[in-house]
């Protein structure tokens, strides 16, 4: 797919109400796959998508925002002809629901904020480029990706869960991983948190060292109509490391939400 001149990897599977699930800052499509199969067989179609400059997604030199992502989706929605959906959003995914939602949210029927947050407060934000961008810049994304991974599991993960994902993360292009996580970190979306009128579920993982709880109780505590699950042994990646628990409550949500509509 083509958007405004951005090559995008986009998949649409299964049969039912539409739900779009947003991965993360240096993550892909494929990172979805155990809530993808479980939302299929659960009776949801299920569109995933490779972010622009992650993946198999084109990156074009310029300048972005976390509103870019935002009207990125809202182009593949256009082209798919999908008038409303739930959105699932991990992390940086997140981030870009909640700004989807300020621009478009006649299109939202729920939304589903796992792992995420509405802002970093200005000393986090800071930390948080000090620590990645010298080894974005020196182009040792090998290294990055050696940190991040290991932030993202408790110490009982898998192995394999933690090479995968590092395997991923350095496969990323660095100049648009570079504006990307700039785009993630300074997204804010505190202005509309006690506008959101419709269901929200909120997942993070009891551990979570990059969006620690409080950011999720925060989120809780400004959306009205939220609900907070808080995930046992798990961290960032709480998707992957407990998708039983993950996918048992992003289901049910799901159909609650539809059963009562």
């Amino acid at each position: 797919m083509t958007n405004q001149g951005i090559d995008m990897r986009y998949k649409v599977e299964g049969e039912g109400p539409d739900v779009v699930l947003i991965h993360g800052l240096g993550q892909r499509l494929e990172d979805w796959k155990l809530q993808k199969e479980e939302l299929i067989k659960n009776g949801f179609r299920v569109l995933t998508y490779d972010l622009r400059g992650h993946g198999e997604s084109e990156w074009r030199a310029e300048e972005v925002n976390i509103d870019t992502y935002a009207a990125d989706l809202n182009q593949l929605l256009q082209k798919l002809s999908i008038e409303k959906t739930h959105l699932v959003g991990l992390s940086m995914g997140g981030a870009i629901a909640q700004a989807f939602y300020r621009a478009f949210s006649e299109k939202v029927k729920s939304l589903v904020l796992a792992a995420t947050f509405s802002y970093f407060p200005e000393p986090v934000k800071q930390a948080s480029l000090q620590s990645r961008l010298p080894y974005i810049e020196q182009g040792k994304m090998e290294e990055l990706a050696e940190i991040i991974a290991r932030r993202s599991f408790t110490e009982q993960a898998p192995v394999q869960l933690i090479e995968n994902t590092k395997k991923v993360i350095a496969s990323n292009d660095p100049t648009a991983y570079r504006a990307s996580m700039i785009a993630s970190v300074n997204a804010d979306s505190r202005d509309i948190l006690a506008k959101i009128s419709l269901p929200v579920l909120i997942i993070v993982g009891e551990g979570d060292l990059t969006t620690p709880v409080e950011y999720s109780r925060y989120l809780h505590q400004h959306i009205e109509a939220s609900q907070l699950v808080i995930l046992p042994e798990a961290r960032h990646i709480c998707t992957q490391e407990r998708p039983d628990l993950f996918n048992q409550a992003l289901v049910a949500f799901l159909h609650n939400v539809e059963d009562s509509r």
